[in-house]
């Protein structure tokens, strides 16, 4: 049986001149001295092999952000918060990233879902390669700013085809770039004329429609990421709204248009609002995994969180277990099986967790119909008016069922407290812990909707879609 053939290592074409050759030394010492390797000391001890052929762009994001010390909020290994790529499941699979690889879109959408703002810039004929010479620069003097570069390799006599690398160093006078190769068991890091890399970065990439490569800015984002809750990865700003969504929002917000019966009973309200979304989504029960809209983290991925994070998620619970609206809601659910709707893919076994009274807190329906009605409001008379489709004028707006939703959801603060089911209520020093939880929902919603935001409306920011 003949055997597959294998190989050590390539030889880096004469284009790339090796780090760790004399004059790749000779390079980062004139760099260094002419101030163009701050950033090679933050990303420089972050360079890994990427785990698997096709994780180039995984692995070159691992490196920015480990190197950007931005904090997972999850546990690598025993007790340390770290990135890897296992970590990066967001806005497409990693099955599919194994066996494709990413697009600079979707890599550019998992940046953003990891704390990171990501702007894309895009090499064909209407890019500056001076622009671009200046932002590395600007991004090798300092220590906030990371670059990664999508190229084609054949335009630099490597083999392979499209590939990712952070921007490691730049030394002004040769006008050369480090390039920080994820790939090590191919080529190990090298030096590359800026040209020679800009020329690479102008071509097209055959695996995503032949759409230009470019090259991404990364700094760390003020937001923060979920905690418990997150958009379904079939509904993220990279993939087309499935078919299924978009009926399912389309038919709600036909529904919302409404008017109730008895606008002042929020009893009722919230009980005609649960009972004819839930209706909606089960329409879709044949094909509804993509048709989801957000679910919670799996039960594995829970159990990794830090403790700190840990505590937070069940601040988070108690908090939504104490909102009036909660109460209403499980009162018109009650008849109504806990975990197995399909809007919300609800499974028994990967909902309950232990809180820090070592008591159980099982996620059921309620708690995600909490956080859907806080996202309904979005589709207001003051949402985008490029999404008509989803949304109501000021008069469909006036007297309906979302009116009487964005009253309810408004204010936290507003609502009423009662017994959390995960830990009894603390009658002494509860003022920090109450304030607490109100500002974790109230980050929870916001960042949600900017995500739902930012699947509705391409040029919304991407905030978090794991």
């Amino acid at each position: 049986m003949a055997t597959k053939t294998n190989f050590y290592r390539r030889i880096l074409p004469e284009i790339c001149i090796n780090f760790s050759s004399d004059d790749g030394k000779l390079i980062f010492k004139e760099a260094l001295d002419n101030g163009g390797m701050e950033i090679f000391f933050h990303l420089g001890p972050q360079i890994r092999t990427q785990d698997e052929p096709a994780y180039c762009g995984l692995s070159s994001l691992v490196i920015v952000l480990n190197g950007l010390a931005v904090d997972p909020g999850r546990v690598w290994k025993g007790v340390w918060r770290w990135y890897h790529e296992s970590m990066l499941e967001c806005c497409t699979s990693l099955e599919d990233v194994q066996r494709q690889g990413v697009t600079i879109e979707q890599l550019a959408c998992i940046a953003k879902c990891n704390q990171l703002n990501a702007d894309v810039v895009y090499v064909d004929d209407h890019a500056s390669i001076d622009d671009f010479r200046e932002l590395v620069k600007q991004s090798c003097r300092g220590s906030s700013m990371a670059v990664i570069c999508s190229f084609g390799r054949r335009e630099l006599g490597q083999t392979g085809s499209g590939h990712f690398s952070p921007i490691g160093g730049y030394h002004p006078g040769k006008d050369v770039v480090l390039v920080l190769e994820p790939a090590r068991f191919k080529y190990p890091p090298y030096w590359l004329s800026l040209e020679a890399l800009w020329n690479a970065m102008n071509t097209k990439d055959p695996t995503n429609g032949d759409s230009p490569r470019g090259y991404m800015i990364l700094e760390k984002s003020n937001s923060q990421p979920t905690l418990l809750f997150r958009i379904s990865r079939y509904f993220n700003a990279i993939n087309p709204l499935h078919e299924d969504a978009a009926d399912f929002l389309q038919k709600a917000v036909k529904f919302l248009k409404e008017k109730p019966e008895k606008p002042n009973n929020s009893h009722q309200v919230i009980k005609d609002v649960a009972e004819n979304l839930l209706k909606i989504s089960a329409e879709h029960k044949l094909n509804h995994e993509k048709g989801i809209l957000f679910n919670t983290f799996k039960k594995s991925q829970l159990e990794s969180m830090s403790p700190e994070h840990q505590t937070a998620m069940f601040s988070l619970v108690e908090e939504i277990e104490s909102l009036e609206l909660y109460q209403y809601l499980r009162d018109a659910l009650t008849n109504r099986s806990c975990c197995s709707e399909a809007l919300f893919d609800l499974k028994k076994e990967e909902q309950v967790l232990v809180n820090e009274c070592g008591l159980p807190c099982v996620l059921c329906l309620p708690h995600y119909m909490v956080i859907l009605l806080h996202m309904l409001p979005l589709f207001g008379p003051n949402f985008s008016t490029e999404l008509n489709q989803f949304s109501l004028t000021e008069e469909e707006f006036k007297g309906s069922y979302l009116e009487a939703i964005q009253v309810l959801t408004r204010d936290n603060n507003e609502s009423n407290c009662s017994k959390s089911n995960c830990c009894e209520e603390k009658t002494n020093g509860n003022t920090e812990s109450n304030k607490r939880g109100k500002h974790l929902l109230k980050n929870e919603i916001k960042e949600l909707r900017k995500q739902m935001l930012s699947v509705l409306n391409k040029d919304a920011q991407v905030s978090c879609c794991i």
